[in-house]
């Protein structure tokens, strides 16, 4: 079962994310062009047609699928296939008009249009530059020189619930993790457990550099905004990454950064030049807006060669576990 979530999204990221989904169910639905050629009409359904833009826009969203063999591309299409007879009857139906989807296409069209300006905002960034790149390379050496992969008992519960603090008790007092386990159980109190294989990048940030320093069975807590997290260490070992490898990556992230970034300062701008009017019961509005929250630490790149050392069932334990 996996865990909560540790680390939220950025709110502009979860945002471009929502305009993407809602691009893909408003794209292309019944699309018929003057002048359109034949190579550009990939099917025809029911004399609609699906042109080879529409499919190419759907690969474009997916950076893994940039370079799909045929075998993927007809998956694909046959997807758009089924998505047009489902939009033909839904129109049949008159679904169009019922007021949920009245309501949810105008959601799309906000998130979509809003999502268009932050992505104009994203794009007339300046680049990361190598030394901000190095900089956040060597200040991150849990991440790159000293990463590490790690098999881990993980048990999560909400940081809200009035146990937690019996929780963070009981690590205090060096209680082990089946104790902690049991207590709860005994107590009802929901919680979440696994086993799992994870690299540095897929853990709390925060909690690497003690996680590097932790022997196998001991056991590291780790509190974020909504759960509390403790690690037990059964097994780690090291899996540097390089600072060529890295960069690219870095550089990804550095940019997400300052996106987020010019985003917050944007929206604030506007905010203070807007006239904005509370009515009704949430008339009052909040003390301060919350900052954007922190984009997650640049993951490091996937090792060239496989971790053979932990075991296979081990791993896709892991990779079964992970979100």
């Amino acid at each position: 079962m996996p865990l909560m979530p540790i680390v939220s999204r950025p709110h502009w990221a979860g945002m471009l994310l929502a305009a993407c989904l809602a691009a893909a169910l408003l794209s292309g639905c019944g699309d018929k062009k003057d002048g359109k050629t034949a190579s550009q009409v990939l099917a025809k359904v029911n004399g609609d047609e699906i042109s080879v833009h529409q499919l190419n826009h759907v690969l474009a969203r997916q950076p893994k699928l940039a370079n799909a063999p045929e075998a993927v591309r007809k998956q694909v299409l046959d997807k758009l296939i089924d998505r047009q007879l489902a939009y033909q009857q839904a129109m049949k139906d008159e679904l169009d008009r019922t007021p949920e989807v009245m309501m949810a296409i105008e959601e799309a069209k906000y998130d979509i249009i809003a999502g268009a300006y932050l992505r104009k905002l994203s794009a007339g960034q300046a680049a990361p530059s190598r030394e901000e790149a190095e900089k956040y390379f060597n200040d991150h050496p849990d991440l790159f020189a000293k990463r590490k992969i790690y098999r881990l008992r993980e048990l999560a519960l909400p940081n809200g619930l009035p146990q937690a603090a019996d929780v963070k008790t009981a690590v205090a007092q060096g209680q082990s993790l089946d104790a902690i386990a049991a207590s709860l159980k005994a107590q009802n109190v929901p919680f979440q457990a696994r086993i799992a294989v994870q690299a540095a990048e897929q853990l709390p940030i925060d909690a690497l550099a003690r996680l590097g320093a932790a022997g196998n069975g001991q056991m590291v807590m780790y509190e974020g905004p909504q759960t509390l997290s403790l690690y037990q260490v059964l097994e780690s070992q090291a899996r540097p990454v390089d600072l060529t490898a890295a960069l690219p990556k870095i550089n990804e992230y550095l940019a997400a950064q300052q996106a987020a970034k010019a985003a917050s300062a944007e929206m604030k701008r506007l905010r203070e030049t807007a006239k904005i009017e509370y009515v009704g019961e949430l008339g009052q509005p909040a003390e301060a807006a919350a900052p954007a929250p922190a984009a997650s630490p640049a993951p490091a790149p996937a090792p060239a060669t496989p971790d053979s050392a932990l075991s296979h069932d081990e791993a896709a334990k892991g990779v079964a576990g992970l979100k």
